[in-house]
C-alpha cells in the first residue's frame, strides 16, 4: 500500500490498475526480448499501481525518503535533475519510455535528485525487493535488468564524455538521436520526435544556453537535417545527424542566413 504521506507529495497521481503488462505499448522495451504471455502475466503481478503523472509533477522530490521503490515508464518523459551549492538546477538524466527510475538512490536514505514529468506520463511502480526475487527465479528477467543499468552506465559515461568534448552541434544531433532511439512516430519514413524540454532545459542538459540550442536547430533546419515546428521535430537527415554525433560531419562555420 501507498502511504498517505506519498499520496500528499504527488497529490495529483490518478491510479490506472487497469492497464496491463500484456497491452503496454513499452513492453518490448522494458521486458526482456521474445516473453511470452503468460510470463509477462507473472511480471505484470509486481507492479504494486500505476500512476499518472501530469506534465510538470513530481515523481519524487530532492531529499525525500527512498522507499524501496523502482518505476517502469510506461509512457511520456522526465528529467531527474540535482542541485548545485548556489542552487542551480544540473540535469542528470531523461528517461523516457522503457526505462527504469529511482535505481540509483536504493541503498540511500533520501533521494540526492529529484524526477520531474516534463510530458503527462504513466509509471508502474515496483518495489525493488520483490522485483530482485523474481529476478533470481527468472533468469531473462535478471538479464534484462543488468542491460538496463549497463546501458544507464554507458549513457552517464557517454554524457561526461560529450560534455567535456563536443561542440554544441554534436552535442545537438547526440540528443537529438537519443529521442528518436524510443519513438515510433514518422512522417513519410523519416523519424520525427517531440521535445520534452524547454530549450533551457535541453542547454542545461547540454552545457549549452539555450540561445546556442536555438541558433543550432535554426543551423540544422537549414543545412536540412531537421524541420522544427516549435516542439515538433523531423529527422529529415537521420544518417547525417549521425555522423555529425560521431563527430564525422560539422557544419561550416560563419554560413549567411537564407530567406
Amino acid at each position: 500500500m501507498i502511504s498517505s504521506k506519498f499520496h500528499n507529495v504527488i497529490p495529483l497521481r490518478t491510479d490506472t490498475r487497469a492497464m496491463s503488462c500484456l497491452s503496454c505499448e513499452a513492453r518490448a522495451a522494458c521486458l526482456p526480448a521474445g516473453m511470452d504471455d503468460a510470463d509477462c502475466a507473472r511480471v505484470d503481478q509486481l507492479v504494486l499501481q500505476r500512476h499518472r503523472l501530469l506534465r510538470g509533477e513530481d515523481l519524487h522530490q530532492i531529499n525525500e525518503t527512498v522507499r524501496g521503490r523502482v518505476y517502469a515508464v510506461r509512457s511520456g518523459h522526465f528529467k531527474c535533475y540535482r542541485l548545485t551549492p548556489g542552487g542551480d538546477q544540473r540535469i542528470t538524466g531523461l528517461p523516457g519510455r522503457g526505462t527504469l527510475l529511482g535505481l540509483e538512490a536504493l541503498g540511500q536514505e533520501r533521494h540526492a535528485s529529484a524526477a520531474t514529468a516534463t510530458s503527462d506520463s504513466v509509471v508502474c511502480e515496483l518495489s525493488h525487493p520483490r522485483l530482485l526475487e523474481a529476478a533470481r527465479q527468472f533468469p531473462a528477467l535478471e538479464r534484462r535488468l543488468e542491460q538496463m543499468l549497463s546501458r544507464e552506465l554507458a549513457r552517464q559515461h557517454g554524457l561526461a564524455m560529450m560534455l567535456g568534448y563536443a561542440r554544441a552541434e554534436q552535442k545537438l544531433a547526440c540528443y537529438l538521436l537519443e529521442l528518436a532511439w524510443g519513438s515510433r512516430h514518422r512522417d513519410g519514413g523519416r523519424v520525427c520526435v517531440e521535445l520534452p524540454l524547454t530549450r533551457q532545459d535541453i542547454g542545461d542538459y547540454l552545457g549549452l544556453t539555450d540561445a546556442t540550442v536555438t541558433r543550432q536547430l535554426l543551423r540544422l533546419q537549414r543545412e536540412g537535417a531537421l524541420q522544427v515546428a516549435r516542439r515538433h521535430v523531423v529527422l529529415a537527415d537521420q544518417p547525417r545527424l549521425e555522423r555529425m554525433a560521431a563527430g564525422k560531419d560539422r557544419m561550416p562555420a560563419g554560413r549567411p542566413r537564407t530567406a
